[in-house]
């Protein structure tokens, strides 16, 4: 019965594919639609037909909190107070641009109009009046160029109620194997890493899906699902799941990622190859290894 909603909410060609043959869990389909890089609106539209069919209990109260939790951020937006509003572009992947300050969200989004896609990623803060007459920060939202996609609360808000929604996390089963090259592309830059499954052993499990990317010109490793697969971390920012962005890739690749083809090699010769650069990087206590040292692994098979 959720064919229609991993079909609108996950990008994802391969995962799309793939969620449709398993049977996924109310938290699981409710996380996909509520942390999708989708308007708020159509999320909110999608709730509330979800919550309508069906008779899944646990459903139902996940459809409920997702749509009073956009209530309170719609309702937060047109509320009196100001918009503090940075952006990341090309230029400024790592350092956020300061915008400025308006008075309103439709002021936003005429500026944003007007930059003509020069940002990819626009984080608004939304500060309102405290019963002391101080401005205090009452909501994060986050746009993707001019498409409004993710709200922050902050933890209060998710009190008592489902705070899976909160992280950006999403636990999903996948269909990758190891040897398996990856592409993702980061919706908030046009910036795309490649990585190569390592082991995805327990497809239930938040770190089952391991992989080596390439971060800050070393060779390292992590999970997926946790988003460790080569993009800087921005603290401020919304982190999207890769998961939402994630492909096969099958082609040739650029001279920093090429040693992939030769992992890959060495991986399907015997996917136990796999668990000896696991350990090589942990044994660096997960720094990395230079490009030198993982060829020297892949020729020595050690």
């Amino acid at each position: 019965m959720y064919e229609k909603y991993i079909d609108e909410f996950m990008p994802s060609k391969d995962m799309r594919d793939y969620l449709k043959t398993q049977e996924l869990t109310p938290n699981q389909i409710a996380e996909l639609i509520y942390k999708s890089p989708k308007s708020i609106d159509k999320k909110l539209s999608a709730f509330k037909l979800l919550m309508n069919e069906t008779d899944n209990e646990e459903l139902i109260e996940l459809c409920q909190v997702a749509i009073e939790l956009i209530y309170k951020a719609n309702d937060i937006m047109l509320a009196e107070g100001v918009f503090c509003v940075h952006s990341y572009g090309i230029s400024n992947a790592d350092d956020p641009f300061y915008d400025g300050l308006f008075s309103n969200y439709n002021a936003i989004r005429e500026y944003i109009a007007e930059e003509n896609g020069q940002s990819y990623l626009y984080e608004i803060e939304k500060w309102i009046k405290d019963e002391n007459g101080k401005l205090i920060e009452v909501c994060t939202y986050y746009s993707l160029g001019s498409r409004l996609c993710y709200f922050d609360l902050g933890l209060e808000a998710y009190k008592d109620k489902a705070v899976h929604f909160l992280h950006s996390d999403l636990i999903l089963p996948t269909p990758f194997k190891a040897g398996d090259i990856l592409q993702f592309r980061d919706l908030t830059s046009s910036y795309c890493a490649y990585s190569i499954v390592l082991s995805n052993r327990d497809k239930h499990d938040c770190c089952s899906l391991q992989n080596l990317y390439y971060y800050r010109c070393k060779w390292t490793t992590g999970a997926v699902l946790h988003g460790r697969v080569g993009f800087y971390n921005r603290d401020k920012t919304y982190s999207i799941s890769p998961l939402y962005y994630v492909k096969r890739h099958k082609g040739d690749l650029s001279c920093i990622y090429e040693i992939l083809n030769d992992v890959k090699a060495f991986i399907e010769a015997d996917e136990s190859n796999a668990e000896i650069i696991e350990k090589a990087v942990e044994a660096t206590k997960y720094k990395g290894l230079t490009e030198n040292k993982l060829r020297k692994i892949i020729e020595r098979g050690e």
